[in-house]
């Protein structure tokens, strides 16, 4: 029989009331392992974004980066300087 979301909630809550400190401390640690996983799970949906680009490309494009921020970064304090 699968419970609603809001009944699992209601369990877990009635679970966690009875813990020691020591406990709770362990389940809050291993929920933060949680969200970290997932964060680490949005980054990973860019791998293999530039893997259909052709090494000519890729590597014109990571040669000359470093200069066209710089460009890039001296064009943005142009345009916003209020002299």
């Amino acid at each position: 029989m699968k419970i609603s979301t809001k009944q699992l909630k209601e369990k877990l809550k009635e679970r966690i009331d009875g813990l020691s400190e020591d406990k709770l401390r362990h389940i809050e640690a291993y929920l933060e392992s949680l969200e970290s996983r997932n964060k680490k799970g949005e980054l990973l949906t860019f791998a293999g974004a530039w893997s259909d680009l052709d090494d000519e490309t890729f590597n014109e494009f990571t040669t000359h980066l470093k200069e066209r921020r710089k460009s890039d970064r001296a064009r943005f304090f142009d345009e916003t300087s209020f002299d």
